[in-house]
């Protein structure tokens, strides 16, 4: 499994300020909305797992979401604000029990 980890998400995580939102995204724009908050310097979550179809003998592979319309967002209400303005988002999920996700 490869992911998409901004560096600031780690340094974030670790300084406890802000909490996880999930973010799940209008069909088929999970890596269209990463590189957007990527942009913004917003640390979020995106699992990709490599696909590889052979066809007429040859190989294509591509890079798809773990989660299907799913990135995972960490960050305060301004993060949530600055991705819901992309546009690309159906709904916005706040993770309720933050202590519960990081004890598992």
């Amino acid at each position: 499994v490869r992911t998409i980890v901004t560096a600031a998400l780690c340094a974030v995580a670790l300084a406890g300020d802000g909490c996880w939102w999930v973010l799940y995204t209008r069909a088929r724009m999970e890596k269209a909305l990463a590189r957007k908050l990527r942009a913004k310097g917003l640390p979020f979550y995106l699992p990709l797992y490599e696909h590889t179809l052979k066809s007429g003998g040859r190989t294509r592979s591509s890079f798809l979401p773990l989660f299907t319309g799913y990135v995972f967002l960490h960050g305060d209400a301004s993060a949530r604000v600055a991705a819901l303005e992309t546009n690309l988002l159906s709904s916005v999920i706040p993770v309720v029990d933050q202590e519960r996700l990081f004890r598992d």
